[in-house]
């Protein structure tokens, strides 16, 4: 069996993958703000009317700055909390294998995001031992 440290250590930079993570939804986020502004006949191809581009440039402004918050949110929760074996940073995480297993299927193309899944889970899997032992103070 396995030393418990041993495996806590393989897994320690587990943290790292969801920082990564955040910095680029906060890139994301910026593209997404910035892209009306910066390209406002991006949309085109969809349609001349105003209304549709100002609706869409709405759209993504809003998606933009959500994504940057989450991404900070995303960087905070996994430096802070998911490195030091937080029991609430490894169940919040749980969200990114699902993410990634939506745009699998409803993304294109879908294939990119597997080795994100793939990445996700072997994390949260080998991080497990958070759920039983963490290291949170109560109250």
């Amino acid at each position: 069996m396995p030393n418990s440290n041993s495996v806590r250590n393989q897994v320690k930079w587990g943290w790292i993958f969801f920082f990564l993570m955040g910095l680029w939804m906060i890139a994301y986020g910026i593209y997404g703000f910035t892209l009306f502004a910066l390209q406002p006949n991006h949309w085109d191809f969809l349609s001349q009317s105003e209304e549709v581009h100002a609706y869409l440039g709405g759209v993504f402004q809003a998606l933009g700055l959500s994504s940057v918050g989450f991404g900070f949110l995303t960087i905070f929760v996994s430096y802070f909390h998911f490195k030091n074996g937080s029991r609430g940073a490894w169940i919040a995480f749980i969200y990114y294998p699902i993410f990634f297993l939506t745009a699998i299927f409803y993304t294109w193309p879908g294939i990119a995001w597997i080795p994100l899944l793939s990445i996700s889970l072997v994390i949260l899997y080998f991080s497990r031992h958070m759920l039983t032992e963490s290291t949170e103070e109560p109250g």
